[in-house]
């Protein structure tokens, strides 16, 4: 059986939040060393650096890299750094959610699929009707 991949859908929101935390990041780059004494300029650019850097990388990380792939008894779901392994056989229910919700789910039209006695995540395939045609081929129950 084939392996099928899905991207997440992306809102508007979400490219508009990053742009603007992005912007906010850089103008904190250019004003906090220079309103710093000269001799913990030097200091101020690499906290900086290692604190805020990361924070302005993962959103751009997690549009590129969010993606829920089916392989033979799997839901795969990745996310940036982080990923999780959902056994087809062990989901419960398929349901909308347009929860505000941490998750790997760029999009607010969201599915949330509760799984091994009430784990759950949420997703947001970009083709929402293929994924679910997806799982109901796989035999899962999707309460939509």
């Amino acid at each position: 059986m084939e392996n099928l991949v899905f991207d997440s859908r992306i809102d508007y929101w979400y490219f508009l939040v990053t742009i603007i935390a992005i912007a906010a990041l850089c103008f904190c780059f250019y004003v906090i060393p220079r309103v710093s004494k000269n001799q913990i300029r030097s200091t101020s650019y690499v906290l900086f650096l290692i604190t805020i850097l990361p924070m302005m990388v993962l959103p751009i990380w997690l549009a590129l890299t969010t993606k829920y792939s089916f392989s033979e008894n799997l839901l795969s779901i990745r996310s940036g750094p982080f990923s999780w392994e959902v056994n087809i056989e062990s989901i419960e229910s398929v349901s909308s959610s347009n929860s505000l919700r941490a998750s790997p789910a760029l999009s607010l039209d969201r599915l949330r699929i509760v799984y091994d006695d009430d784990k759950s995540v949420m997703v947001s395939p970009s083709d929402k009707n293929a994924f679910i045609l997806e799982l109901t081929r796989r035999g899962v129950d999707v309460n939509n």
